[in-house]
């Protein structure tokens, strides 16, 4: 039976840059975009979240995915890590009462830089 192979130092190291070089570029664009940052990479006991953010009355609970392409980036979000972020998000605001809308977005980003933004990409079940 085939096994996965775990990454290389050298490779987790590559891949923590480069979702660093991600994540700063998603938070520019949502600033420039009137959007407040509340949380980068917020740990909880049930994952983390790459970007926490405010615009108006909607607090948007964000992963970042860098691929080759946007649509790679959309697709790489599985149901198992959509709901691993609904209950961080769930325990975020459990220790952070706010009374306003929650949703869940993706920002997607490719090897060009183009960056592409999909709000309610999901629904909390």
């Amino acid at each position: 039976m085939p096994t996965k192979k775990r990454p290389s130092s050298a490779n987790k190291s590559t891949h923590y840059h480069r979702g660093c070089v991600a994540e700063d570029a998603a938070c520019a664009w949502l600033c420039a975009r009137n959007y407040t940052i509340l949380a980068r990479r917020m740990r909880t006991p049930y994952g983390e979240i790459d970007i926490i953010a405010r615009c108006n009355d909607v607090v948007a609970f964000i992963e970042v995915k860098a691929r080759p392409s946007l649509d790679d980036a959309f697709h790489a979000i599985t149901p198992k890590q959509r709901q691993r972020i609904i209950n961080a998000a769930l325990h975020y605001l459990s220790i952070n009462p706010i009374e306003v809308d929650m949703r869940f977005d993706v920002i997607a980003i490719n090897h060009q830089h183009d960056i592409m933004h999909l709000p309610n990409a999901w629904e909390a079940t």
